[in-house]
Order: C-alpha cells, then structure tokens, then sequence
C-alpha cells in the first residue's frame, strides 16, 4: 500500500488497561467486517459521568463527521472526530482514513490543545506509531502485523461492520494506542436488538454489541451507526454517551 504522508481521554487508556485484550473463543472477523452501509453522516454526543445514585454530570460533547472520499481509484471514509468541554473549548481532535468496504485501516491521528499528538500509518506488514508530547520529543514505534489488523480508534463504526447476529461472539485483531504491546484482540459479543432514547428522549432501535475492554456499544446499520456506549466505573457508577441530535 501507498504511504500518504502527512490522546486519547485517560479514561479509555484505563479501559484498555484494566482489561486488556481477551483471547476468548469466538469467530475470527478479519475477513468478514464489511463497511458497504457506511454512507456520510453527522453524529454529536453528550459524554456523562453517572455515579451511584443515577446524578449526571455532563463531562465533555463529541462531534463526529464522515465524508467519502476517492483516492487512486479506491473509495475511503474520511472521518473526524472532535471533543469539547462543556464550555465548548476544544480538547482533542482525532482523525480516521479507513477503506470503505473493508474497514481496513490506512491513517489515524490524534491531536490535543495541550499539544500532544499521536500518528498511525497501516501498512501491509507493519503498523508505524508515532507520538508526542508537549514536554517530550517525537517518538516513534513499528509494530509488525500479519494478517488485516483493525484501527481500535473507529471503535463503534468498526463494530457496526460486524454480522449482527445475536449470541454470536467476534475476534477481532485490531492496533491500539493505549496497548503497550500495540496489538491485541477485541472480543465482541452481539447481545441482542434493544430499543435506547437518546439524549433528548428519541427511541432507537439498535443492536447491543459488549466487548472484552469494558465498552458497551448500541449501534446500527444505518446514519449515524453509533448511538450510545457506555463504561461501567466505581461505586455503581459508569460513563455514558448518548447521540443527542
């Protein structure tokens, strides 16, 4: 493949930390996610930290967009995901180029107002990182890779490629930036069709998909694909996002 040449939420680096990369049983995906339903789309999020008697604090809101885009001949989904604190001073900005069919991933980025960045490429059989901080120089990591390795950082539009079948169990081989060993397994489990209100009580029909991380997802098929996730946290407590326009 070509070369195109050009912090995540501490939150989900303990996600992934505490639970790392399961080896359960289940179907081996690489070759079976399809993203043909991905068409361009808007999607905006309330993230809230609930705690133990149900009180919602609004902690930051996400904007996600995804254009189509054509590149030698092949057809990618351009997508960009911005975060906000309530006060609506930009946080972090992250970026996905992704095969439209496939879902397989080409670039991935990730940019803070703090200054810290992270950059991706996906080759054929190597996975090259690249990161900063405000405070520390560049460094830089290869990661080899066999095989279709996924971007972790599409998170629910890459689950909303999966067959949804319910009770079936999915292996993912995916690369992550919150893994020390870079690559690892998510394992999806397709618990059902379960109807949510999102944040200004509109129902939607959606497919509930848990993973080996922790993250629980509620998606679709159709615009905009990823409706609410949520994270359980201490004391009763969790984190949850709900698409609210």
């Amino acid at each position: 493949m070509k070369k195109i040449k050009p912090i995540i939420y501490l939150m989900i680096t303990v996600i992934i930390y505490q639970h790392g990369y399961g080896q359960s049983s289940g179907a081996d995906m690489s070759q079976n996610i399809s993203g043909k339903h991905l068409e361009p789309y808007s999607n905006k999020w309330k993230m809230y930290s609930v705690d133990g008697t149900g009180k919602e604090t609004l902690v930051t809101i996400w904007t996600d967009y995804a254009q189509l885009i054509e590149l030698e001949g092949k057809t990618y989904v351009s997508r960009i995901q911005e975060l906000y604190n309530p006060d609506m001073s930009l946080r972090e900005l992250w970026t996905n180029l992704f095969e439209h069919e496939s879902l397989l991933p080409y670039r991935a980025s990730q940019f803070k107002t703090s200054g810290d960045y992270s950059y991706t490429e996906f080759g054929a059989d190597k996975v090259v990182h690249q990161t900063k901080t405000a405070t520390e120089e560049s460094v830089k990591v290869d990661f080899s890779a066999t095989g279709s390795v996924y971007d972790w950082s599409m998170y629910g539009v890459l689950l909303s490629g999966l067959p949804f079948k319910k009770g079936e169990i999915y292996r993912i081989p995916v690369f992550s930036q919150q893994s020390k060993e870079g690559k690892g397994t998510i394992v999806a489990t397709v618990t059902g069709q379960e109807t949510v209100k999102d944040d200004i009580s509109r129902n939607h029909n959606t497919w509930k998909i848990s993973t080996n991380v922790g993250l629980t997802f509620w998606v679709t098929k159709k615009a905009p694909y990823v409706i609410q996730l949520s994270y359980p946290t201490q004391n009763g407590g969790k984190m949850i996002w709900r698409m609210y326009e």
